[in-house]
C-alpha cells in the first residue's frame, strides 16, 4: 500500500454552485471531453461549448479526503455537481469520487453528474452506478438554436430541449 492518498484529477472545483441542481452544491470541474456536441453539428468546440475555456486550465490531482473535507465543513452544501467538460470521459476517477463518497465518507446526499451522453450511450457505467444511492444524470447534447427549458428532476432550467435529468438510483 502506497502513502499517498487517493486523488482525482480535475481543473478544480466551486465549493458552492447554485445554478446546476436544485440543491446548494459543490461543483467538481472534470477534465476530459470528446467534444461530441460540437464535432456532431459540424462545428468547431470553442465556438460552441460554455465550457472550452476549462481546456486551457491546468489538471491538477485533488486527495479525495480534502475534497471531502471542504464539503463537509461547508453548512451550506447539500449535494456534488459533477461537471466541468465530460465527467464521464473520466469515468475511473468518478468512480473513485462516488465510491469514497458512499464507502469512505458515508454519505448519501444527491450526485448529479452532467454529461452529454444519452443513456443508451452509456448504459454500461449506469449499471455500475446503480450499485450508489441518490444518483443523477443530466443527459443529452448541446444544440444551437434550441430553447432553454426547466428540467423537473434537476429543479434547473437546461440549455435546451434535447438534455433532461434523470435519477438513476
Amino acid at each position: 500500500m502506497t502513502n499517498k492518498p487517493e486523488v482525482i484529477r480535475l481543473h478544480g472545483y466551486l465549493e458552492e454552485n447554485l445554478q446546476d441542481y436544485k440543491k446548494a452544491s459543490m461543483f467538481l470541474a472534470f477534465p476530459k471531453c470528446s467534444f461530441k456536441c460540437a464535432t456532431e453539428q459540424g462545428l468547431n468546440p470553442e465556438e460552441i461549448c460554455q465550457n472550452y475555456f476549462n481546456i486551457k486550465e491546468q489538471i491538477k490531482e485533488y486527495p479525495l479526503f480534502e475534497l471531502y473535507e471542504v464539503y463537509r465543513k461547508n453548512p451550506i452544501t447539500e449535494a456534488f455537481v459533477l461537471g466541468g467538460l465530460e465527467p464521464l470521459d473520466s469515468f475511473d476517477d468518478v468512480w473513485s469520487f462516488i465510491s469514497f463518497i458512499r464507502d469512505n465518507a458515508l454519505l448519501e446526499d444527491d450526485i448529479v453528474i452532467y454529461t452529454g451522453y444519452y443513456p443508451e450511450e452509456i448504459k454500461d457505467k449506469i449499471d455500475k452506478l446503480k450499485k450508489f444511492k441518490n444518483i443523477y444524470l443530466k443527459c443529452g447534447r448541446f444544440r444551437i438554436g434550441q430553447e432553454r427549458h426547466y428540467d423537473e428532476v434537476l429543479g434547473v432550467n437546461l440549455a435546451n430541449e434535447e438534455q433532461f435529468g434523470i435519477k438513476i438510483s
